[in-house]
């Protein structure tokens, strides 16, 4: 037999093979032989997956409160900060400090030359008690008749101008000296003893830095759920493995008609005195929201009517949901829809779902929890 007809007897005999075994007849399957009688361990009817209900795995809807955090970036600053300049005009004779040096109000920081204005206090010392002692010697006179009245008169006169001379003298050689503001940390001198200064040089910065203040810009839609007082975290990069603890202490009252953003400002606690101003804050605030229903996000399909899930009725059966997705939180969505908590959705198996379909549960998978918050702002996380 040639090559060729072999082929053509081998190709018709596979042809009628695959004919034989797909009749859709079960008892001519039967007679021919290719499928096995009813009672010799084979079945009459084929049994379907519909039959034993398709295999699925399902999980439980949980409720979860829908809380969002708003990130920012902000600038910090002292409590308190200034640039020292001094009163008065003339030569330093004596810096008083060092760069960091933690000094109290009214502490002496630097001073000019003042021999001058000593020396002018002294005049007017005198001059006080020489006036104050012809005052009293024309009292004693006036009641001899001496003296006038109006000679006394005129003698307290000199003493009230001696007196207000000796205050200018005083306050002149006070503004010699320049002292601290408040309570504060002290910055580099600007000025060496021997440097002709005036009222416009500025001699060093000057901050309370017991705490630090951080404005940050909050997004307006926002504005109503933020507080005084309420609680912010903060981080730095220099100090990237610690979270600051702080709350806000004001709330601008107007929105910036550019950005849509208001200006916050957040008090965080430098006891220790690790933070320094200047500095960049990423600054978290935890914002409580409603609680929704959540499903794992593989649950969640997508059709032309929108998004929807497969729910395991009462009779075991698949129901087709439509819903509304809020927001995504680390494989899990949170929507709105009809779902109670303890309802049960299919998300492996949904490739064959169908209206109605009985369904088969193989496995049910608990959620595992959901720690932190869904994210919203205008800074990095």
């Amino acid at each position: 037999m040639s090559i060729v007809r072999q082929l053509l007897v081998i190709g018709v005999l596979a042809l009628l093979g695959y004919g034989l075994w797909n009749i859709d007849d079960p008892a001519l399957r039967q007679m021919i032989g290719v499928e096995p009688p009813a009672g010799n361990g084979g079945s009459a009817t084929p049994i379907t997956p519909e039959a034993e209900g398709v295999p699925v795995v399902v999980a439980p809807v949980v409720r979860v409160r829908a809380d969002t955090v708003i990130e920012a970036v902000g600038s910090g600053r002292a409590q308190q900060s200034v640039t020292l300049y001094p009163q008065v005009g003339g030569e330093v004779s004596e810096v008083l400090f060092e760069a960091g040096d933690h000094v109290e109000a009214g502490a002496p920081l630097m001073r000019l030359d003042d021999r001058r204005e000593q020396l002018a206090l002294d005049l007017a010392l005198v001059a006080v008690r020489d006036a104050r002692q012809t005052l009293e010697r024309f009292k004693r006179a006036v009641r001899t008749g001496a003296v006038s009245e109006s000679e006394v008169d005129t003698a307290q006169t000199t003493l009230d101008r001696a007196e207000l001379e000796r205050d200018q003298a005083e306050v002149a050689l006070e503004d010699r000296t320049l002292r601290a503001p408040f309570d504060g940390v002290i910055g580099i001198a600007q000025v060496e003893p021997g440097d002709r200064v005036t009222t416009d040089t500025e001699i060093a910065s000057f901050d309370d830095r017991s705490s630090l203040l951080v404005d940050f810009e909050v997004p307006e839609g926002f504005l109503t759920r933020l507080s005084l007082g309420q609680p912010v975290r903060a981080r730095t990069w220099s100090l990237a493995d610690q979270v600051l603890a702080g709350k806000i202490s004001a709330i601008d009252a107007r929105v910036d008609s550019v950005s849509r953003t208001v200006r916050v400002r957040a008090r965080l606690p430098n006891d220790e005195d690790i933070l320094r101003p200047g500095m960049a804050f990423a600054v978290s605030i935890d914002m409580a929201g409603e609680e929704r229903a959540a499903v794992p996000e593989v649950a969640v399909l997508w059709g032309r009517d929108g998004a929807y899930i497969w729910r395991v009725d009462a009779e075991g059966r698949a129901e087709k949901l439509f819903i509304t997705v809020k927001s995504r939180r680390r494989g899990r969505v949170l929507i709105e829809g009809g779902l109670r908590a303890g309802d049960e959705v299919v998300f492996e198996g949904v490739q064959r779902m169908r209206e109605g379909v009985k369904l088969s549960i193989t496995d049910r998978r608990e959620p595992a929890p959901l720690d932190g918050t869904a994210g919203a702002g205008s800074g990095p996380s």
